[in-house]
């Protein structure tokens, strides 16, 4: 609706709500009352709470029956000198014979929202209020111009309400209002609004004859809002005895035209119903209402009060009081002097300030007398004064008190000073090789620069400076200096890191970081083989990194005899270049020059050829056959199909001739297993960088089939589908892979885990085999008790500790990387835990 109203120019000018979320550590004055006392035990903390962008709400107000007031305190209220409604919900559809009203379905926002300003001329006065809740409410009370309020609250906009989800127990609004000139208010006209014209179905004639009786001669539609009010006023008495309506007659009917006698919703929901009959858009407003007063004030439920609103062009909601005159219950709350302070406990680091908050009511500041060991100035505040301690940076640490006093009671503020420390590494390699020990060197400094004298230090490498690292190493300081002896673990991947020296901080000192950068790199590896194929050579090769890592897409340089050829790795690291050589003595380099993370490796070596050389075949498991020089050996089944993958002991016996190149070979080939997979050509690969069966529960996985062509893949007996490569995740759990072709078919297991459960889980292994259980002792405990037992392994111990320390309890997320490290030094201990 506001939104028309701007869109049609009727207001001239916006004003924007202000939204402060924060956490308030004030204590507000306790009072004699016991049950305000009681009450009042939260200390004006204010809780946080969750927000969400926008929730609908809808309130409802039964207007059946009242519940007499018990003088209950319900809230607090100081500053209040022009406000006298507080208001907590508005209220637009009525439910005919049961007396209901039901609020706007509103959507509410955590943010901004204009509030209409009126074109009318018109004074402006504004009150800061404070507001202490003494139950709990979920809409609290605000006033209807409040441009800024110091929690996080949603603004529900067409009602001018604040809702919070949660637990707030005090809150300052500012909040202004319009003071009109009467005869502009006179001439001011009502907009249409079907919504807030509705009058239900079933209202007796006499009700509309009443209303159009009450306005007759009215020149304007705000002399008809006036008239409905003063009549209400003055026909009706507010008693809170008053005989309530009975089921078969509305309520409003009932105060009308029967008992005219009521409360104010009585009064004010029967203003909305006459106002609607004449055409004025109304609604009813509840809240609280109260004489106005800058002095602290204690509201009960005998000011829950209701109104009404009419809204005019130009102007917006004006707000109406229909009720009359009566008995009203009157409940007295004198609010005695006090005084008090906050923090109880405070932390100032060295060289800054701290403050202490000092509430008084009636308390003369001349009788507040104050004990500091530090210097402090005054500050006034709404609620009393504030001192600001001000701490020397050449101040000793250490736990100091203030002393605060009024009359005979004292209070006490306990002050910690601590300071600030800064962490520097000032030795370190620049270029690290995996599994290589180093050092890392530096200091921990206060902020006058003087060595920090306690303490541990340990060394993370991060990817980021905000990612998860990898700890490498720990160690104390001496005299704020550290030298921490690091390990890289084998399965870290190669590349730039930030080296993070984390000082964690002692009582008075507070933790510090450095992060310079340091590159990790391996040596590499190649393994190769020649095959002859009729007068052609295949040297093959695998070009890999020290964890067995394929290094993928590497360019590989071939030299054979001064001549240069030049390849690359595939996906696996494998590579292969096809040579026809002749009879003789060749020499034969493979190159890898290496990158920036990979240091060079090279194969320098020299073969006979001797193409006229035999080619045997071994049809049978046991055979001794005598080969000239360069003889090719290969492996078939009696049908001439190659055997893959096929496991041979060969035994060999040599006789030299001296002087000659004659060689007498006697070969022994031996099978190792008798099982149909010795001859199985199916060979299944997980694209798994370290090799170890185990992968991330949800996250992709590419599974490859060599060895046959278009093989059936199937995961736990169900069949996925034809093919060589598959992509699939997979839930939790232990999966059995299996490829088939034909009669042939092989299996492996993948395990699928959480990486955080899966170290839990293997650290209770681990507990199974030593024969300890961790409770009551802790994982540091039990490395204690271990570490003398085997010391080759203290190092693993270590590792694992640690590890299980950061996801036990410090609930941290690992990587593969840290779960991989967990694993390689667990399985030191236990053996390899995956079966295959």
């Amino acid at each position: 609706m506001y939104k028309k109203e701007l869109n049609n120019g009727r207001f001239i000018k916006n004003t924007t709500i202000n939204f402060r979320s924060h956490i308030c550590n004030s204590t507000y004055p306790h009072f004699n009352k016991s049950l305000i006392e009681n009450l009042c035990k939260n200390n004006g903390s204010i809780y946080r709470y969750r927000y969400n962008l926008k929730i609908n709400f809808t309130q409802k107000m039964n207007i059946r029956g009242m519940p007499k007031p018990q003088g209950i305190p319900k809230m607090i209220v100081v500053g209040a000198e022009h406000t006298s409604y507080l208001r907590v919900g508005t209220y637009y559809k009525y439910d005919y014979m049961t007396g209901t009203w039901y609020g706007e379905e509103e959507t509410a926002v955590k943010s901004s929202k204009d509030l209409e300003i009126p074109n009318l001329k018109y004074k402006k006065v504004y009150d800061d209020i404070y507001i202490k809740l003494l139950a709990p409410m979920q809409y609290i009370p605000t006033s209807k111009y409040t441009v800024d309020i110091d929690i996080g609250a949603y603004y529900i906009y067409k009602k001018h309400t604040f809702k919070v989800d949660g637990q707030v127990s005090s809150y300052t609004i500012k909040t202004f209002h319009y003071i009109y000139n009467i005869n502009d208010l006179n001439h001011a006209r009502a907009v249409y609004d079907k919504d807030y014209l509705q009058v239900p179905q079933g209202f007796d004639k006499r009700v509309y004859d009443l209303a159009y009786n009450i306005t007759k001669g009215c020149k304007t539609d705000y002399e008809k809002a006036k008239a409905i009010e003063y009549y209400l006023k003055t026909h009706y008495t507010y008693d809170i005895n008053a005989t309530p309506a009975p089921s078969n007659i509305d309520p409003i009917e009932w105060f009308l035209l029967y008992s005219k006698r009521g409360v104010c919703k009585d009064f004010n929901s029967a203003f909305v119903i006459l106002a609607r009959i004449n055409g004025l858009p109304a609604r009813l407003v509840s809240g609280y209402a109260f004489s106005p007063s800058k002095e602290p004030q204690v509201i009960t439920d005998a000011n829950a009060h209701a109104w009404s609103e009419v809204y005019f062009e130009g102007i917006g909601w004006v707000r109406f009081d229909a009720t009359g005159c009566g008995y009203y219950p009157k409940f007295n709350y004198k609010i005695p002097l006090k005084f008090d302070v906050s923090p109880n406990n405070l932390t100032i680091i060295r060289g800054k300030t701290g403050k202490i908050n000092i509430y008084t009511f009636g308390v003369n500041e001349n009788d507040v007398y104050i004990k500091s060991p530090f210097k402090y100035s005054k500050v006034h505040t709404k609620y009393g004064f504030s001192i600001i301690l001000e701490v020397d940076k050449y101040q000793k640490l250490g736990k100091y008190q203030v002393e605060i006093s009024c009359k005979d009671i004292t209070k006490k503020v306990n002050v910690s000073v601590i300071d600030r420390t800064k962490t520097t590494i000032d030795k370190i390699p620049t270029i690290v090789k995996k599994d290589n020990i180093f050092y890392v060197e530096g200091k921990v400094l206060d902020s006058l620069n003087n060595p920090v004298d306690r303490g541990e230090v340990f060394i993370t490498l991060n990817k980021t400076k905000n990612s998860s690292g990898i700890v490498v190493g720990r160690g104390n300081l001496t005299n704020g200096i550290y030298k921490i002896k690091c390990t890289l673990p084998k399965n870290i991947s190669v590349g730039d890191y930030e080296i993070i020296a984390h000082y964690n901080g002692s009582l008075y000192y507070l933790p510090s970081n450095s992060d310079p950068k340091i590159k990790v790199v391996s040596e590499a590896e190649i393994n190769y083989t020649i095959e002859r194929i009729n007068n052609t050579y295949i040297i093959k090769g695998r070009l890999y990194e020290k964890s067995g890592d394929a290094l993928k897409n590497q360019k590989i340089k071939l030299i054979v005899d001064n001549k240069t050829y030049t390849t690359y790795t595939n996906n696996n690291g494998e590579f292969n270049y096809s040579l026809n050589l002749d009879d003789g003595n060749h020499t034969i380099s493979i190159i890898y020059e290496g990158n920036n993370y990979y240091l060079p490796k090279n194969i320098t070596y020299t073969i006979f050829v001797n193409n006229s050389a035999d080619i045997i075949s071994i049809i049978t498991k046991n055979q001794t056959i005598n080969i000239t020089n360069n003889t090719v050996v290969q492996s078939s089944q009696s049908s001439g199909i190659p055997i893959y993958y096929y496991l041979l002991i060969v035994l060999l016996s040599c006789v030299i001739v001296a002087g000659a190149y004659k060689y007498k070979h006697k070969i022994k080939f031996k099978q190792i297993k008798k099982s149909s997979y010795s001859l199985n050509p199916i060979k299944i690969i997980f694209e798994i960088p370290d090799n170890i069966p185990v992968w991330e529960e949800g996250k992709e996985l590419t599974i490859k089939i060599e060895g046959v062509e278009n093989p059936e893949l199937y995961v736990d007996n169900e069949k996925i589908g034809n093919g060589n490569e598959f992509k699939l995740t997979f839930n939790k759990g232990i999966h059995t892979i299996t490829a088939k072709k034909g009669n042939i078919k092989n299996s492996k297991k993948l395990y699928v885990v959480d990486y955080s459960e899966e170290i839990i889980n293997l650290y209770k292994k681990f507990l199974n085999y030593i024969n300890i259980r961790y409770n009551p002792l802790t994982p540091y405990e039990i490395y204690e008790q271990l570490k003398s037992n085997d010391p080759k392994k203290l190092n693993n111990l270590y590792t694992i500790t640690k590890i299980f320390e950061l996801v036990k309890y410090k609930r941290v997320r690992v990587s593969r990387d840290e779960f991989i490290n967990f694993y390689s030094n667990i399985s030191k201990i236990l053996g390899d835990v995956y079966e295959s």
